[in-house]
């Protein structure tokens, strides 16, 4: 469209200057009013064009939403087709959306079975599968969750947890290779973990408390001293 455009205007400038005023003044002026004419009317079919484009953002957006929560039962050509569309938008927040809900929908397969691996704690499964499909802002907290799971002052059983977590981590990276490589960052992060560093730091901040206590122990005494000695 906006090549029309361009074009119209170069072929009104050079008829324009092929023209002459003094006697086709009349003519020049016909051919100006209709040239504004159908410029206005153009910028108005770009205007509305962008108009359009922009009120379909909502749209698309809504439309992830939805394939979100079937994203387990839906179709899987009809989805895959509606994803690679939504791909495809101007949109960078939808694009991205649509790409990794894509790169989700190569292992769903897998995440089924992944269902049923007796290796895997169910529980962790099920969160992984949340994570996969959400938002960011739905599955940063998720992750949390999870690595809170290995924190010692959080989780009295955080042992057992690192235990059962990590052995879901080597089945993953063994046997569901797509699944883990969505992930990534995230599962090395929770394999990596060691609570010790949470033991330490809590360590050091009690540590710390006791010294500073002391000092104020010690400081009373001395401040007294010096009260007094002002008042008196």
């Amino acid at each position: 469209m906006m090549s029309d455009t361009a074009d119209k205007a170069r072929e009104y400038l050079q008829g324009m200057l092929h023209m002459q005023p003094s006697i086709e003044a009349n003519e020049m002026l016909s051919r100006r009013r209709q040239f504004l004419a159908s410029r206005e009317l153009a910028e108005g079919e770009i205007l509305a064009v962008e108009v359009a484009e922009e009120s379909s953002r909502p749209t698309m957006l809504q439309s992830l939403a939805d394939i979100r929560k079937q994203f387990w039962t839906l179709p899987a050509h009809g989805m895959y087709q509606q994803l690679k569309q939504l791909a495809a938008a101007p949109y960078p927040d939808v694009a991205t959306a649509a790409k990794r809900l894509l790169a989700v929908s190569t292992q769903r397969a897998a995440f089924h079975q992944l269902a049923s691996d007796q290796q895997v704690h169910p529980a962790f499964a099920q969160v992984l599968r949340k994570i996969a499909v959400s938002t960011p802002a739905q599955a940063n907290p998720l992750r949390e969750q999870q690595l809170g799971f290995l924190r010692p002052n959080k989780n009295p059983h955080y042992q057992a947890a690192q235990t059962a977590i990590q052995s879901a981590i080597r089945r993953l990276m063994r046997q569901y290779p797509g699944i883990y490589a969505l992930e990534q960052t995230w599962l090395n992060e929770l394999y990596n973990y060691d609570p010790q560093w949470d033991i330490e730091r809590d360590d050091d901040v009690n540590n710390f408390d006791v010294i500073s206590g002391l000092i104020v122990l010690a400081v009373l005494p001395i401040c007294g001293f010096v009260a007094w000695a002002i008042l008196f």
